[in-house]
């Protein structure tokens, strides 16, 4: 298959199709609502063959309506009551017989449902079109609503695999009418160039399951998605023309997560995307862009938690806007994070570089400085190491740049690792998935210090500290420092140490 990804053009008649790894539930889901057939699932380790194999499955999506129940059919064999549910649904006024729905029921429903049904029993059959023959079959006023789940609609107009899940009594009859299907192959209505269309998109985002609990001490999804709102105006410029990569947590930080690059099949035409070529060139990935407001709560609207952003713009993907310097404890108390800070400020200020700094949202701390787009990724993470080691080389004791964890020895990992195309950072003011809803928050330099406590920076804090004061991380995205000049420094603050260390 890769082989065959290196031939067939990206774009074409012939193209290989995509996959999609460990979120399969939902990928089924996004197929679900494009009303697609289902999905296939392949045993990862399995070869490709020309034959069936339990390796393969065909998992169908499962389809959800509401049907008027119009009559009941004769029990057969061992059941009692009634045997499938005669329904329908209205189309330009009229009842029109659909199919018969005989599973679903169990022993208690079935009475219950025979009971109601005898209560509105009538001697004709409501369907007025397709009606079966009256042969087993018994009548009732089309008065009860009940939903079904299958898998399609026949070309006949049936339901394939139709099973009853139960009544609607919030629904009214008349309100079932089979809607027109969809012709995804049919082509879209051609815009003339230069000009609009003639209604404009509609771009309105509704939170769906507003008051479903997010965080255990109580915040909903409709916090999160109000949380986004408020700071939009402060977090926007750190996402504006970048790629973004989601954390989508769609039953809150105690059910289960996805990570998501690709924006799914399913996305609408109005939400901003870019394609980028993998680093490899192995396959193209379809990034989320938040430009504004409205794609800002389109992806928290998506169970969206944490927002991790690319350093660089589309258009200049290997020219950053800014250096990184990720200070994690992983083990080492947090004011050793707080020294290790301390540290590279002044490394920073000796060296005449401006810095900005946030929290991570968790326990750590982020360093930046501003590239504005002037150097390369390359060059951008060859600073950086050096940074890196110059800080590690002050405070041997606290700090390493051992990457593997059981390496570190318990010291505060000053990386340099993100820097790079396509690594990123969770974006300023991006909510984090911990308890008590902590977001990644700008720092005043002189707030680095003792009394610093990342958690008290939350989706109910934030908005209101920022209220009184400016983003004080901003200039990350202004003009870039003179690289050279700032080498130049390096050497010759590295050269005196060796002088001093000499004479003594």
């Amino acid at each position: 298959r890769e082989l065959l990804g290196r031939v067939v053009p990206p774009r074409g008649t012939a193209q290989r199709s995509d996959y999609v790894l460990e979120h399969g539930p939902a990928f089924l889901e996004a197929a679900d609502e494009l009303r697609l057939e289902g999905i296939v699932a392949k045993k990862l380790s399995s070869p490709y063959e020309g034959r069936r194999s339990a390796d393969w499955l065909k998992i169908k999506c499962q389809r959800r309506d509401d049907f008027v129940i119009g009559g009941w059919t004769d029990p057969q064999g061992s059941r009692v009551g009634f045997g499938a549910l005669d329904i329908g649904r209205y189309e330009d006024g009229k009842l029109v017989y659909v199919t018969k729905v005989g599973t679903g029921f169990d022993t208690k429903t079935i009475a219950t449902l025979h009971e109601a049904l005898q209560a509105i029993a009538r001697p004709t059959s409501p369907f007025e079109v397709d009606s079966p023959s009256a042969r087993g079959h018994h009548w009732v006023e089309p008065r009860l609503v009940c939903e079904v789940r299958f898998t399609e609609w026949t070309k006949e107009g049936g339901l394939r695999h139709p099973t009853y899940l139960g009544l609607r009594s919030d629904k009214k009859p008349e309100e079932c009418r089979r809607e027109e299907p969809v012709d995804l192959q049919a082509p879209l209505p051609a815009v003339p160039v230069g000009e609009a269309a003639s209604e404009p998109e509609d771009r309105t985002v509704k939170v769906t399951n507003p008051n479903k609990v997010y965080w255990p001490e109580g915040y909903t999804k409709a916090d999160l998605v109000a949380y986004y709102e408020s700071v939009a105006p402060l977090l926007l410029p750190y996402l504006h023309d970048r790629p973004v990569v989601l954390t989508r947590y769609p039953d809150g930080i105690e059910g289960k997560s996805f990570f998501q690059k690709d924006a799914p099949v399913y996305t609408p035409r109005w939400v901003r995307t870019v394609t980028v070529t993998s680093g490899h060139g192995e396959r193209d990935i379809r990034y989320f862009v938040i430009d504004d407001l409205d794609m800002l709560r389109y992806v928290a609207n998506l169970g969206t938690i944490p927002l991790h952003v690319w350093s660089a713009r589309v258009g200049a993907l290997d020219q950053p806007d800014w250096l990184v310097i990720d200070l994690d404890p992983k083990g080492a108390p947090f004011k050793q994070v707080v020294q290790v800070a301390k540290i590279v400020k002044t490394i920073l200020d000796e060296l005449d570089l401006p810095s900005a700094v946030k929290t991570s949202g968790a326990t750590g701390l982020h360093i930046l400085l501003p590239m504005g787009q002037r150097y390369s990724d390359e060059e951008t993470r060859m600073f950086a190491r050096l940074l890196a080691t110059m800080v590690v080389d002050a405070a041997p004791e606290i700090s390493t740049i051992a990457r593997p964890i059981h390496a570190r020895g318990g010291k505060v990992y000053v990386d340099f690792g993100q820097n790079g195309r396509g690594n990123t950072i969770v974006a300023p003011y991006s909510v984090r998935p911990l308890p008590g809803a902590p977001a990644s928050c700008p720092l005043l330099w002189e707030e680095v210090n003792a009394r610093l406590d990342p958690a008290r920076f939350t989706i109910r804090t934030i908005p209101k500290r920022f209220e009184k004061m400016a983003d004080p991380l901003t200039m990350v995205l202004g003009p870039a420092f003179d690289m050279q000049a700032a080498i130049r420094r390096v050497e010759k603050r590295v050269n005196g140490a060796a002088k001093g260390k000499h004479a003594r």
